[in-house]
């Protein structure tokens, strides 16, 4: 019986295989019961509680990392801070 060879693999030959990991992991994510977790934050969440870190979160929901870490640090995102701006604005007075 021979025996097994191991072969090296690139970052390039892995790309696809962790591009459909991905995938994967978005499906699996985006199936969670309503009453469970539905928003894109608490996806990110639960993606950070289950280790994955920041670039591969944000490969994950399609946001970038400057969004995830605002998510996960608890700041709120540079479009929630423009509409409260917009909106706290006095109108009809000179």
């Amino acid at each position: 019986m021979a025996e097994p060879v191991a072969h090296a693999l690139s970052a390039k030959d892995l790309e696809p295989l962790i591009r459909r990991l991905d995938v994967m992991i978005a499906l699996v994510v985006r199936a969670q019961p309503k009453t469970v977790r539905t928003g894109v934050s608490d996806r990110i969440r639960l993606l950070s509680e289950m280790g994955l870190d920041s670039p591969e979160i944000a490969r994950v929901v399609g946001r970038g990392t400057n969004y995830i870490g605002a998510v996960l640090g608890g700041r709120p995102s540079k479009g929630r801070e423009v509409q409260k701006k917009k909106s706290g604005k006095k109108t009809g007075t000179r």
